[in-house]
């Protein structure tokens, strides 16, 4: 069976030296949001309103040294393991972000326009968004 390409929003966390507990709140958060776990800190969506949700829930929980990074593109699922440019920007975005900040693309901006999410420009990095 061949790779199945798709179009998925993932959400990235990003925690300190030990981060235990705050992994415990991203894979307990994961099914109230229908997330798909792809790692121990990375996780894909149907859509990026729920990822959206699932990152403000995590970030509420596990407190104000997590970073978050959400983006929608392609990614290849073989044998169960997720790759792809979705995966590689939203570890990208989640390095980037500032500790208690979830940083999105402008992808996921556009994708989640009528969800009723508000989103803020980033003042630190042009052409993205902060949505916690």
């Amino acid at each position: 069976m061949g790779p199945d390409h798709i179009v998925t929003t993932v959400l990235t966390l990003r925690v300190g030296d030990d981060g235990a507990r705050e992994r415990a709140v991203f894979r307990n958060q994961l099914p109230r949001f229908r997330g798909t776990a792809i790692s121990d800190t990375s996780a894909r969506f149907d859509g990026p309103a729920r990822a959206i949700r699932c990152a403000r829930s995590i970030l509420e929980r596990a407190g104000p040294d997590v970073r978050l990074g959400l983006h929608t593109g392609q990614c290849v699922v073989v044998s169960g393991q997720t790759s792809g440019e979705a995966v590689d920007v939203s570890e990208r975005l989640a390095d980037m972000a500032a500790p208690g900040e979830i940083l999105v693309s402008s992808t996921v901006r556009d994708l989640a326009a009528g969800s009723g999410i508000s989103l803020a420009a980033s003042s630190a990095e042009p052409g993205l968004f902060v949505a916690g």
